[in-house]
């Protein structure tokens, strides 16, 4: 027989419990109250069958928080250690402003500008044979980055330019076809090449805008400030401005390569910087700081690309994603529902 409602009470409650029945009955509502409507077979099986409902619901339970935390355990543990290679891989997060995950969406474009006289040539064959993993980082870091490489030289003597691309070929062909070119002063047209990067290069209008100036030689004195107004107003919109300064070490490749020719060894000393070489960080220093970028020096023995890279990226905060968490018990736990008690005296005279 089918019953419309169950009533649970203790033996303390069971005057109450019977007149809520008996108020229930009379409404034409069929309960079920031990121990009148239960014999003792029938209140042990239904028991049991609860119990066996309950433990298999536990048991279930169990499983799934073991197998859910045994799962996401090593997904965790795997996740972290990505989070540690890209850590030793990309720089730390910096005041750049903007993620890799917004440069990814938005677009990261670069221009090299490149001291082209004569004194670069072991530099610019470093770069050219480096190019491709320069790129290579880039893209690793921003698939839709583009690169664009402005050559110059003295005042006066014409650039020689490599447009915005994606295209890693493109820029190795483009490096292939440039020869020293023949300036002999000592300061070179700095400005008239930032100026081309900055204003005439086919920028992307959300993209980030970085400008990298390679060279050995400070810009003309009364270059200098209208350069320093140049940079500002290119920080102003969207643009970061990085100098590498490759004087230093231009200097002991030169004084290396001309003993081995001339003496066949090694220079038993290499002779100081000349002062007038010093000149190049400071400017550089200078004009990076207006560009809200860095200078640094390539380092004896560095690969420029490395040195390029690292001004690239210094500034730019990784995304890190938070790994999941292992999951606790609270998480899957759901209340399993139960029957109201209805054995308060409350309910007893009403109608």
């Amino acid at each position: 027989m089918a019953h419309d409602v169950f009533i649970s009470h203790s033996a303390r409650d069971k005057p109450y419990a019977d007149a809520v029945c008996a108020k229930l009955e009379s409404r034409g509502l069929r309960c079920w109250i031990a121990p009148r409507a239960a014999t003792a077979p029938t209140v042990i099986a239904r028991a049991r069958t609860r119990s066996k409902w309950i433990v298999r619901s536990i048991a279930a339970l169990v499983i799934a928080l073991v197998g859910t935390a045994r799962d996401a355990a090593p997904q965790q543990v795997q996740k972290a250690a990505q989070d540690r290679e890209r850590a030793q891989a990309e720089p730390e997060a910096g005041a750049f402003g903007t993620s890799i995950g917004d440069l990814r969406k938005r677009g990261l474009d670069i221009v090299l500008v490149i001291d082209g006289t004569g004194s670069m040539n072991l530099i610019i064959d470093d770069l050219r044979a480096r190019m491709p993993q320069l790129v290579q980082s880039i893209h690793r870091l921003v698939p839709i980055a583009r690169i664009g490489i402005i050559v110059f030289g003295g005042k006066g003597e014409k650039m020689t330019i490599q447009p915005l691309t994606l295209s890693p070929q493109e820029l190795s062909d483009f490096l292939n076809t440039i020869g020293a070119m023949g300036s002999g002063e000592w300061e070179e047209d700095t400005l008239g090449a930032c100026q081309t990067a900055m204003e005439k290069m086919d920028w992307k209008p959300y993209a980030r805008k970085v400008v990298v100036l390679v060279g050995d030689s400070p810009p003309r004195k009364e270059d200098f400030t209208p350069l320093l107004a140049l940079i500002r107003k290119f920080k102003d919109n969207n643009g970061t401005f990085n100098a590498v300064d490759v004087a230093a070490e231009e200097h002991e490749r030169f004084e290396r390569e001309f003993w081995l020719k001339h003496h066949h060894k090694e220079p038993p000393k290499l002779s100081p910087l000349p002062e007038f070489y010093r000149q190049t960080a400071q400017a550089y220093r200078v004009l990076a700081a207006a560009g809200d970028g860095d200078m640094q020096e390539l380092p004896r023995n560095g690969s420029i690309d490395r040195v390029i890279f690292r001004l690239i990226s210094a500034k730019v905060p990784p995304k890190i994603e938070v790994p999941p968490k292992i999951p606790r018990y609270h998480d899957y736990y759901v209340p399993i529902a139960r029957t109201p008690r209805l054995c308060s005296p409350h309910l007893e005279g009403r109608g």
